[in-house]
């Protein structure tokens, strides 16, 4: 059973949450639970962890390491999942859909100044001679 001490969105200042099975519990309260994500790899679901943390929700981790079950239970059952309290389940829909459909941040290449060369948008450096790109000076 997990413990989070934190003072977001359901939680009471010093009022420990704790996670059971399809349930949480907040002192004597108890709250239903959701999955509210689950992916493929672990990275995708801590970063969709963090990215709930940010905006506020908690939400529990679950098959972390369950991975080496499969062949023995379906696949898809072995995924990493997130889940969160029913409360906050719609909040937290959105901020996972809001995620995906912010779009790529476009920027033109820059030129060096030092040799010429042409570097794309996302490095601030020239690969070629080290100079810094006149927007991170």
């Amino acid at each position: 059973m997990l413990a989070f001490q934190e003072d977001i969105s359901l939680a009471a200042p010093g009022v420990p949450i704790q996670f059971d099975s399809a349930r949480m519990r907040r002192g004597s309260e108890e709250i239903s639970l959701k999955r509210v994500y689950s992916a493929e790899t672990l990275v995708q679901v801590v970063h969709v962890q963090n990215l709930l943390a940010a905006n506020g929700i908690v939400a529990e981790l679950r098959n972390a390491r369950l991975g080496g079950a499969v062949g023995e239970i379906p696949f898809l059952e072995t995924w990493p999942q997130l889940w969160v309290a029913e409360p906050v389940f719609d909040h937290a829909m959105r901020v996972i859909e809001s995620r995906d459909s912010q779009p790529a941040e476009a920027s033109e290449p820059w030129r060096c100044a030092g040799c010429g060369e042409t570097i794309e948008a996302q490095f601030s450096h020239c690969w070629n001679c080290g100079a810094a790109s006149v927007a991170s000076s």
